[in-house]
């Protein structure tokens, strides 16, 4: 029998799923959102799969556990459907990524796949990964400087920082990070650093222009399943 280890507050309030999960012949377990507690959740049913609530319990958790314990399914849970919170959570070793609205029969039906070995993703959540895989997501061009200066500001730099190290002038510095958060879709510091991270060692000069075009793995494509 399939056991689901749920992790979160939320994933404890809502009573239809675990109704519906004990219908489904689906064992339900309960675990604190810390490594040892999911950990030895999981000992107790080695088929067990870890619906993770990462809106309250964020990504930090998820990357420990992935760390800790890589062999053990974990399924995120979240109302998060952008490009960053989707392959953050992919990279810290989820199976799969299902949205808050899903409905129950489908929650119970993907736990139920990702017990199986199948990557149930949410098909907003796929459209991400593909459009990620086939390029069409960040293809944001930034010139030799502004991805200097995105590298600078994403070590926690100061504008004045960044301006000094870079010989250029304070009014140049902030037009620069206009038009970096702009073509980045991020709106600060955090966001840049996260996006810097989630790309790294996908950019490539480009001739001529030596921009860095930011492309990604198809690998994530490839993990996207569809729930029907």
């Amino acid at each position: 029998m399939v056991r689901v280890v749920l992790v979160g507050a939320q994933l404890e309030a809502r009573f239809a799923l675990r109704v519906a999960l004990q219908a489904a012949t689906v064992g339900v377990s309960i675990a604190a959102p810390t490594t040892t507690s999911i950990v030895a959740s999981v000992e107790e049913s080695p088929d067990s799969v870890v619906l993770f609530d990462l809106d309250l319990t964020g990504h930090r958790a998820l990357w420990a556990l992935g760390e800790l314990s890589p062999q053990i399914r974990t399924v995120a849970w979240s109302s998060a459907q952008d490009e960053t919170s989707v392959l953050t959570a992919v990279r810290a070793g989820v199976c799969g990524y299902l949205l808050e609205d899903e409905p129950v029969h489908r929650v119970v039906e993907a736990l139920t796949d990702a017990a199986a070995g199948a990557h149930p993703f949410s098909s907003r959540v796929a459209g991400i990964l593909i459009a990620q895989a086939r390029g069409h997501v960040s293809m944001a061009r930034l010139s030799d400087r502004e991805l200097e200066l995105a590298r600078e500001l994403a070590t926690g730099a100061t504008y004045a920082e960044c301006a000094r190290r870079m010989n250029i002038a304070l009014g140049t510095v902030q037009d620069y990070v206009k038009r970096i958060y702009r073509k980045l879709s991020v709106s600060s510091k955090r966001e840049l650093r996260n996006w810097l991270s989630l790309h790294s060692g996908t950019q490539r000069r480009c001739s001529g222009a030596a921009n860095a075009v930011v492309t990604d793995s198809a690998r994530d494509m490839r993990t996207a399943a569809h729930l029907s």
